[in-house]
């Protein structure tokens, strides 16, 4: 087998191990934010289910950390020994997980305080955060996988791994950058940083690729669709820088997904950031205070301060008419033509 054709089969193995279902909808109804790489965390919260592949250092001598909040996340129901907090590497810092479990691939690692991760609830929070339960802190637990269906930590070899997930979702994000605009888009840049898209007509699903010079900087961004439709909002540029507003108006935020396909740095600052947030090729995500107002899933390292949060709203759109079996041959395609390029490249020299 030559090394092309070992590349191409390495990755119809890892999107075969996550089957032909859209891996974007099995993870965004399980967790609030998922990080394939390391993550620094200092203020705000993960108010529902946190994942991160790497390392986790998180409030490291100040206030724990919250993650799986049932109080402000309602759609986070009681789930006897669910993980809550999965860490692929080790964790660094204090953090409350405050509805269940958290499941450590690697160790507590103390850094100017003492390592700690604390579990408050293991049933229904119904009155103080402090009242008894059967949630557990798993540690030292070794390289591990993902069960697609219920988001688990499971043995390694028995479920998604983590590299099969993200190429699985740069799949479908390659997959929802390559669909047509919908027809009968209405756009609007009045120059003054107020940049409006409104859908009209029925469809199956809403779709428009905004350019990078109206969608990056500070801008007043408004998308308006059908009530109830789902949305894709497709963001061209490498190198975004987010700051502003985002509003959604007539269908609800968690039916929208911005994708960030051809990003590979992102910082954001003081914005709330309305709809899922797929961003799977970047190398950088830097969140200074604002929010994300749905499933988040970065590729890479991610830093967020001052107290910018993660709120958990899950996505709930219908993606049903996405081709997906074209997305995975495209992948595949565009992985070995890459590597066939990079090859003639060198051998000119």
């Amino acid at each position: 087998m030559n090394t092309t054709q070992a590349i191409t089969t390495s990755l119809a193995i890892a999107l075969s191990s996550v089957s032909s279902a859209a891996v974007f909808e099995e993870l965004s109804s399980q967790f609030n934010v998922m990080i394939f790489g390391n993550f620094l965390g200092t203020g705000g919260d993960t108010e529902g289910r946190h994942f991160t592949s790497g390392n986790m250092s998180v409030n490291d001598g100040s206030n724990l950390y919250t993650v799986a909040d049932a109080v402000v996340a309602p759609d986070l129901p009681y789930s006897p020994g669910r993980h809550d907090l999965i860490v692929g590497g080790n964790f660094t810092g204090k953090a409350y997980v405050l509805t269940e479990s958290a499941y450590v691939g690697g160790s507590l690692v103390n850094g100017i305080s003492t390592a700690e991760i604390q579990v408050y609830n293991g049933s229904p929070i119904s009155g103080p955060y402090y009242s008894s339960g059967t949630g557990t802190v798993t540690t030292n637990a070794g390289p591990f996988d993902i069960d697609l269906a219920t988001g688990q930590a499971v043995a390694s070899g028995s479920g998604a791994s983590f590299d099969s997930m993200l190429t699985g979702l740069r799949a479908e994000s390659l997959a929802f950058s390559q669909l047509a605009n919908t027809a009968g888009t209405i756009t609007t840049n009045d120059g003054y940083g107020n940049v409006s898209i409104t859908f009209n007509g029925v469809h199956d699903i809403y779709v428009y690729t905004v350019s990078e010079a109206d969608w990056n900087g500070q801008k007043y961004r408004t998308v308006n669709a059908p009530a109830d439709s789902t949305v894709i909002i497709n963001v061209e540029g490498s190198d975004i820088n987010l700051s502003g507003t985002m509003n959604i108006e007539g269908t609800d935020l968690t039916n929208v997904i911005i994708n960030y396909q051809e990003a590979t740095s992102i910082a954001m600052t003081s914005m709330d950031h309305n709809g899922a947030l797929l961003a799977v090729n970047t190398t950088s995500y830097q969140q200074t205070a604002g929010g994300v107002n749905g499933a988040a899933f970065i590729a890479g390292d991610a830093e967020k301060d001052g107290g910018g949060e993660f709120h958990n709203h899950l996505f709930t759109g219908d993606l049903s008419a996405v081709p997906e079996a074209q997305s995975y041959a495209l992948l595949l395609s565009l992985a070995a033509g890459a590597f066939v390029a990079t090859r003639r490249k060198r051998q000119q020299f």
